[in-house]
């Protein structure tokens, strides 16, 4: 299955991409739990709002992603409150994919959430960056 803005990919990698930690997965349940999500070909981003058009949630991938953006999308299919947070950005642990390769993941804490992610920091932080950049042009 793929989504508008999902590069096509082979089988061999749709069969390597772990149940439940791809970006494609996490727009179907922020679509079930009646979130719009958007697909901005501009910013190469799923947006994500809820009914009064706030937005909550920006996802730059529709790849395999790291549990911290699995935890942020879950989260906001349940209408949790997000922690008060401080001005900046939060680092996570890189994880180990079935691949084999390791993806790292960074998070803006201004709103709405952000993450960037690659499989390397500096490629996190690139990717925040491009996102944050395409998100407010």
């Amino acid at each position: 299955m793929t989504l508008t803005g999902e590069p096509v990919h082979s089988l061999e990698e749709l069969r390597t991409r772990p149940v439940g930690r791809t970006g494609a997965e996490l727009v179907l349940a922020l679509r079930q739990a009646l979130l719009l999500v958007d697909w901005d070909e501009a910013a190469g981003v799923f947006r994500v709002r809820d009914t009064e058009n706030r937005e909550l949630l920006l996802l730059g991938t529709a790849g395999p992603v790291h549990s911290a953006v699995v935890f942020e999308a879950l989260a906001t299919t349940k209408r949790w409150q997000p922690p008060a947070l401080n001005s900046g950005h939060t680092t996570y642990r890189p994880e180990q994919l079935v691949t084999g390769e390791r993806i790292y993941a960074v998070r803006g804490n201004e709103p709405p959430v952000a993450f960037g992610q690659g499989l390397t920091e500096a490629a996190a932080w690139k990717d925040l960056a491009r996102i944050r950049e395409a998100a407010t042009a």
